[in-house]
């Protein structure tokens, strides 16, 4: 036994993996665009939003990366 799970590829994108890339394509075309999350980027995606745009996303106590 090693423990692996045998589990099957989502059929769809997740719901992170929808908001995330939506919100990306919103701050593509629109500057004023910024994200903020209280705690967990990741579960949210906006990980993903604050590597494409860094000094737009902000986790709740870090005021000062927001553009």
């Amino acid at each position: 036994m090693t423990g692996k799970q045998d589990k099957p590829a989502a059929p769809a994108p997740s719901y992170t993996q929808v908001f995330a890339e939506a919100l990306i394509q919103e701050a593509a075309a629109d500057d004023r665009v910024v994200a903020i999350t209280a705690a967990m980027p990741s579960g949210t995606g906006l990980n993903l939003f604050a590597k494409r745009f860094p000094s737009a996303a902000s986790t709740s106590g870090s005021p000062s990366s927001m553009r």
